[in-house]
């Protein structure tokens, strides 16, 4: 089970019961509250994480927004023994501008393959990016997951 939505640190004690993957660490305090609670844990449930990046700019979007903020996020969660980051993802800009979506993807895939070569321990697996309205774009520029709720249920009320 996947937590896909933006995950507050007060929450993540039910989150690392829950879930077997969250898909939007963005801050070093919301990763160590997660890997506090899974420490707390009696099993030794380690959690899968992608990292969000903000590629469009906007303020209204949680998310990375540098290369070196992401390294350095990288390189402190890295450091915690219940964490697997397992790839990046984003939430492409809300427009119609089809350029202004693919830079975006762009510059995601471009920061997946050098978060990938500089830290070579990581098993880099997952590109996720994409959603209903801009998934084809997503898949020609390496998306290995997509987020297609509107899609496949329709809009909601």
């Amino acid at each position: 089970l996947h937590l896909i939505g933006h995950l507050q640190r007060n929450k993540a004690r039910l989150a690392a019961v829950t879930f077997s993957c969250v898909q939007s660490i963005d801050k070093l305090a919301t990763a160590l509250a997660l890997e506090k609670h899974l420490g707390s844990m009696s099993t030794e449930k380690k959690l899968d994480i992608l990292l969000e990046v903000n590629t469009s700019g906007e303020e209204s979007k949680f998310g990375i927004h540098t290369k070196e903020e992401l390294f350095t996020l990288v390189g402190q969660i890295q450091e915690q023994t219940r964490l697997n980051i397992r790839g990046l993802m984003t939430v492409g800009p809300l427009t119609g501008d089809r350029d202004k979506i693919r830079r975006a993807f762009v510059w995601l895939a471009d920061l997946y393959r050098q978060t990938g070569k500089r830290c070579p321990g990581l098993a880099l697996d997952i590109l996720s990016m994409g959603m209903s309205g801009d998934f084809e774009i997503a898949v020609e520029e390496g998306s290995s997951m997509l987020r297609l709720g509107t899609a496949l249920f329709g809009q909601r009320h």
